[in-house]
C-alpha cells in the first residue's frame, strides 16, 4: 500500500503546482525568453546533475526533434552530453565548471540556459548560470521551493522539497515549455 502514499503525495504535489501563483507568473516570461532566443536563431542549452541530466537532455530532445509538432528542428542542446570534455574539465580544473567551461566557449548573447537543480544547490549548474548572465544570455530556473542560490533571471519553483516529487513537477513543466514554444515557432 506504500504506493497509494506515493500517489497521494504526487497527486498533491500537482495540485501544488497549479495553485502555485509565483510559477504561474514566470511561466509566460520564460515561454517569451525562449521564443525569442529561437526566433533569433540562437540556443538553448540545458544543464543538470544525475536525473535532472537526464531530463535536461530530454528538454534537448525535445527541442531539436519534435515535441507535438511536425516543425523545424530548433537549436537545443544538454550540456554534459559528451563524456570526454566532461571528464576532461572534472579533472583539469573541478566538477563545478563543466556546465561553465561549455557556456564559456559555446554561449554568446541572446541565448538561454536552462538550468535544472532540485535542491538549488548545484555548484556547477549555478556556476553555469552566473556565467551565463555575464555573457548576457537569458537564465531559467528549474528548482525546488527554495530556488536556485545563482538567482537566475526566471526561476521556475516545484512547491516541494522532496526530490522524487520535484522531478517529476519537472518533467510536466518540460513538456509544458516545449508545448508552448512549438505553437509559438514558425513550423
Amino acid at each position: 500500500m506504500k504506493y497509494l502514499q506515493t500517489l497521494t503525495e504526487a497527486q498533491t504535489a500537482l495540485a501544488d503546482l497549479k495553485d502555485s501563483t509565483g510559477l504561474l507568473l514566470q511561466f509566460d516570461p520564460a515561454v517569451g525568453q525562449l521564443a525569442q532566443c529561437l526566433a533569433n536563431d540562437r540556443t538553448i542549452y540545458v544543464c543538470g546533475n544525475g536525473g535532472s541530466h537526464n531530463q535536461a537532455s530530454h528538454l534537448a530532445t525535445e527541442f531539436v526533434v519534435r515535441f507535438k509538432t511536425d516543425r523545424r528542428a530548433l537549436a537545443a542542446h544538454a550540456l554534459g552530453a559528451d563524456v570526454g570534455l566532461l571528464t576532461a574539465c572534472a579533472n583539469d580544473y573541478s566538477y563545478d565548471q563543466i556546465f561553465s567551461r561549455e557556456i564559456e566557449a559555446l554561449g554568446r548573447p541572446g541565448d538561454v540556459l536552462i538550468g535544472i537543480s532540485t535542491s538549488g544547490k548545484s555548484p556547477n549548474v549555478n556556476r553555469a548560470i552566473s556565467i551565463a548572465r555575464h555573457k548576457g544570455l537569458g537564465t531559467i530556473g528549474l528548482s525546488g521551493i527554495k530556488g536556485l542560490e545563482s538567482d537566475p533571471d526566471l526561476d521556475l519553483r516545484m512547491p516541494s522539497d522532496n526530490t522524487a516529487r520535484i522531478q517529476e513537477l519537472h518533467l510536466l513543466i518540460c513538456h509544458m515549455l516545449v508545448e508552448a514554444v512549438e505553437a509559438t515557432v514558425p513550423v
